[in-house]
């Protein structure tokens, strides 16, 4: 996966280690997503993405994220869908070459959980979105993953004759892995 230095991947913070500054393995993460097309379940992913997390699961409410995700990375699950979605109707990649999420003062659930909420932004728009995520001990580092359901149609993605929601349904759910390393 990925290779840019600001990521979403981020979003989906962290825990155990100190209040600074974490690196995420990309290599050993994954960004990706479900959407219903006519009921059938479609999965995709991003392949080039980065974060900078700061996240203590002693003081959540100090965590921080900054996540960027190339949109030009996507891989929509097969040639048809991913040239689709960089097209004007969907990602716009050409004139938003980026999806951005910041979150700061995050929550903790109880039980290795946390929320994070903050903005996303995507073509144009930016609107607030909580992830929710659990953190797990992984070598010396942490384990994140988690997830955020996402309305398309709220960013303008997959406009005109695709905000028809039998066709695909507004509900996207990006699911999340990172490993992130001390």
């Amino acid at each position: 996966m990925g290779a840019l230095r600001y990521g979403l991947a981020g979003l989906l913070l962290s825990a155990g280690l100190a209040a600074q500054a974490q690196t995420v393995d990309l290599a050993k993460s994954q960004l990706k997503f479900t959407f219903k097309q006519e009921e059938v379940p479609v999965e995709g992913q991003f392949r080039k993405f980065a974060a900078q997390v700061s996240f203590d699961p002693a003081k959540p409410e100090a965590g921080k994220a900054d996540v960027s995700v190339e949109l030009s990375s996507v891989d929509g699950g097969s040639p048809d869908a991913t040239g689709e979605l960089g097209k004007k109707s969907w990602f716009d990649s050409a004139h938003f070459p980026q999806a951005k999420f910041s979150a700061s003062g995050f929550k903790a659930l109880g039980g290795g959980k946390f929320q994070a909420p903050g903005k996303l932004s995507l073509k144009g728009k930016t609107l607030p979105v909580t992830v929710t995520f659990t953190s797990k001990p992984e070598g010396k580092g942490l384990l994140l993953t988690g997830s955020t359901t996402v309305n398309r149609l709220a960013f303008a993605v997959g406009d005109g004759v695709w905000a028809d929601t039998d066709s695909v349904a507004d509900a996207v759910q990006v699911q999340f892995k990172l490993l992130v390393n001390p």
